[in-house]
């Protein structure tokens, strides 16, 4: 049997009998290890290996960002865009456009404005 079959199935049998979804999937790599004969050290190399990328680092720092930003900035951008343009009518859609475009302008990603501001 494939061990990517035996995690799989394993993960769906567990889940379905109540099992927490961390533990149907280390029972179930620790059964596809057991069925490939590989030593149990494998686990833990593989686990840091796929940890170990620059590009995951990025994520708390994004969150630690958004959060600071959603304390401090965001209340004071949307006060200026609602002292520029919200005596317009229908100026809701138009001060959350244009409180976007200067949260995007100052993080630079239009990812991290679209999550921070939604």
């Amino acid at each position: 049997m494939n061990a990517g079959l035996l995690i799989i199935i394993l993960l769906l049998g567990l889940s379905f009998l109540g099992f927490p979804i961390y533990l149907a999937l280390g029972i179930g790599a620790l059964a596809a290890l057991n069925l490939a004969d590989l030593p149990l050290i494998v686990l833990p190399q593989r686990m840091f290996a796929g940890m170990n990328s620059s590009a995951l680092l990025a994520i708390p720092f994004f969150i630690l960002a958004g959060n600071i930003m959603s304390r401090s900035i965001t209340g004071k951008l949307i006060d200026i865009c609602n002292a520029i343009i919200g005596h317009i009518k229908g100026s809701l859609a138009l001060v959350t456009i244009l409180a976007s475009a200067l949260f995007g302008a100052i993080s630079g990603s239009g990812v991290a404005t679209a999550s921070a501001i939604g």
